[in-house]
């Protein structure tokens, strides 16, 4: 009955979510507490008796009411990120940091945590800002055919005229792209770039599962565009990718749940080597091509 009070005027399951966190973090938290009784549940106990606690009690009540309220759920069980020592650049995680949360699987996202523990801080999910379309590119687009098709003796110099229009698109596109990522901050150019390897990872038809981290899945890409050089003229063109793929996923990884930022001079360096990668991985999809024809 409370799962269903704090979410009727939810509309979506992810505001379901939000809801029951937001509830739970109005508890006090506390580590002095009595024990629970033997012959009571202890989630029940938590939530209409106890009404403090710390985060066992407030993840394993989050894990109940979300899923009465309808919505797949965990308890995940780790530690706190600890202190950042800044001398020498690490985090320091102790017993103390021991820690209980909980993550929420939507249809097409896969698993996202949550915090519903009041002596921790809220996780903050920046809305990721729509790429911008640049004027450049604007004026790149292509147009709709209109009308037969030219007689005879124009279709070469048609030719000739499309394929240069499609090749100085494709340059345009290029150049106003790169200017773009150059003038993003540093971590959304780590992000985009991320998230093209992953759409790359996508169209050689990588095998990966909802829940994979970043480093399962450059392993999983590592591991095809391996099988995917067979001769050597290959594994010289594709074999490269490999430390390049490990390079971004890696300050992808630093950028998300490090409290230091990439610099300038590493998207910098991010970029050059994308513009190496990106190459190699449409040799490695033309590659996958021709052993389907074979």
């Amino acid at each position: 009955n409370l799962a269903l009070e704090l979410t009727a005027t939810a509309p979506t399951p992810y505001d379901r979510a939000r809801a029951i966190e937001s509830y739970l973090r109005t508890f006090p938290y506390t580590l002095d507490l009595p024990i629970p009784p033997s012959d009571r549940d202890v989630v029940d106990y938590f939530l209409f008796d106890l009404r403090r606690g710390y985060c066992d009690y407030y993840a394993t009540a989050m894990v109940v009411l979300a899923r009465a309220a309808g919505l797949p759920a965990r308890l995940v069980v780790g530690y706190f990120t600890g202190t950042y020592d800044p001398t020498n650049g690490r985090y320091v995680v102790t017993e103390a940091d021991a820690h209980s949360w909980v993550e929420i699987y939507f249809p097409g996202i896969g698993w996202v945590e949550f915090e519903p523990t009041a002596g921790r801080p809220p996780i903050e999910r920046p809305a990721e800002t729509p790429p911008v379309v640049p004027p450049e590119l604007e004026s790149l687009s292509a147009q709709p055919a209109a009308g037969r098709p030219p007689p005879a003796p124009l279709w070469w110099p048609a030719v000739m005229l499309g394929l240069a229009l499609l090749g100085l698109t494709g340059v345009g596109w290029s150049v106003a792209d790169g200017w773009r990522l150059r003038h993003l901050p540093p971590t959304a150019t780590v992000a985009t770039l991320y998230h093209r390897l992953y759409r790359h990872g996508r169209r050689l038809k990588v095998l990966q599962q909802e829940g994979d981290t970043p480093y399962e899945f450059a392993d999983s890409l590592a591991r095809h565009i391996t099988q995917l050089a067979q001769s050597e003229s290959q594994r010289r063109l594709l074999l490269p990718a490999l430390q390049e793929v490990r390079r971004l996923v890696e300050l992808y990884v630093r950028t998300c749940y490090s409290s230091r930022p990439p610099s300038s001079a590493e998207r910098t360096h991010a970029l050059r080597g994308w513009r190496r990668l990106r190459w190699r991985l449409w040799l490695a999809w033309g590659f996958s091509l021709g052993h389907k024809q074979a």
